[in-house]
């Protein structure tokens, strides 16, 4: 789908970059060369914390993937905490009833498309873009507090005590 992208939107094609950061699978750098988006790809490889903090919260949109099958749809990613606090969009991409789409709809962090859905997926892509090109890319969250890593820990603590 990116690649499709990159072809028919010249305008995206020279704006666009795949920065990722951290241990990077073989698998999806040979899927990077597999649909010609190395030119477009920057591998920071380990970082530390700060400075991934720093890069999220400069970032246009942050990629959140989870592997799609049933398994994985209990899965919420610590990621995405971390994302939601940067307060820039999220672009989720999971399994259908991923546990973590239904905090980011709530929250109004970014937007949760299936795998199978490419046509959203690029449509979405596109009108971040012009969002980005004519007024810049903005998060509107609601409800974040919850979320905080202060409210998780104490929540975890009251769990814990019950016990």
């Amino acid at each position: 789908m990116l690649s499709d992208l990159i072809q028919e939107n010249t305008d995206f094609a020279r704006h666009f970059q795949l920065c990722l950061a951290g241990k990077i699978s073989d698998d999806v750098i040979a899927d990077i060369k597999k649909y010609h988006l190395s030119n477009y790809l920057i591998n920071l490889g380990y970082i530390s914390h700060n400075d991934s903090i720093e890069l999220q919260q400069k970032s246009q949109i942050l990629l959140l993937l989870e592997i799609d099958s049933e398994e994985t749809q209990g899965i919420i990613p610590g990621k995405l905490f971390e994302y939601m606090a940067a307060q820039r969009p999220i672009f989720a991409v999971g399994p259908e009833h991923w546990d973590a789409a239904k905090i980011i709809q709530q929250t109004n962090t970014g937007i949760f498309i299936a795998y199978q859905d490419e046509f959203k997926m690029k449509n979405t892509l596109l009108q971040w873009f012009s969002q980005y090109q004519n007024q810049g890319l903005k998060t509107y969250p609601i409800g974040l507090a919850p979320y905080s890593r202060k409210q998780l820990t104490e929540k975890l603590a009251e769990i814990i005590k019950e016990k």
